[in-house]
């Protein structure tokens, strides 16, 4: 589709050029300038799309064309002049004033800080709920231990002679110490 578009401007161009077209009158002039504009929203995909979803453009294209100054061979549209590589729009011109702009740059990087601002404090109530949390769990560790170690010491001080008597007999019975009281 955009081979025959390209082939139908280069021969509506031929046409309806200034330079090679008999009538030099203005409307020949204005159909030139048509020709042009509709081939600029056609070849760039996203003027296409404005155009065809928001009628965008044509307007904007036919109030540039409708100026009262006459054809100028150095004042030619960017559509039909020949590109390279060096191309001053491909390298220089990229962002040129037709393009929406949608906030200023300080009003996008206050946006920026002030969300950064606003993760960094999200992150430290986080982060300080964490350690809250760890400290309240090794509290909780450390209570049940000395909980422990108090039963385990009381334990052993109530049964350390009852112990110390099993010990006892258990090696006198395995040693074979047997008492003579017969």
């Amino acid at each position: 589709c955009a081979a025959e578009i390209k082939k139908r401007y280069y021969d509506l161009v031929k046409d309806y050029h200034p330079d090679k077209s008999k009538d030099t009158s203005a409307v020949a002039l204005e159909r030139f300038r048509k020709v042009v504009a509709a081939y600029e929203i056609l070849s760039n995909p996203r003027k296409k799309d404005l155009y065809l979803r928001y009628g965008f453009g044509w307007e904007e294209q036919q109030k540039n064309s409708s100026s009262t100054s006459s054809y100028n061979g150095n004042n030619a549209s960017k559509s039909y002049k020949p590109r390279s590589w060096h191309d001053e729009d491909r390298y220089h011109g990229a962002f040129n004033n037709n393009e929406p702009i949608f906030m200023a740059n300080s009003y996008l990087a206050a946006f920026i800080i002030a969300t950064a601002l606003f993760g960094g404090m999200i992150q430290l109530l986080r982060l300080e709920n964490s350690s809250m949390s760890l400290k309240a769990a090794a509290d909780r560790h450390h209570l049940r231990a000395s909980k422990n170690l108090k039963t385990v010491r009381r334990e052993g001080q109530m049964y350390a002679e009852r112990r110390r008597a099993e010990i006892m007999l258990m090696a006198h019975y395995l040693n074979g110490w047997e008492t003579d009281e017969n």
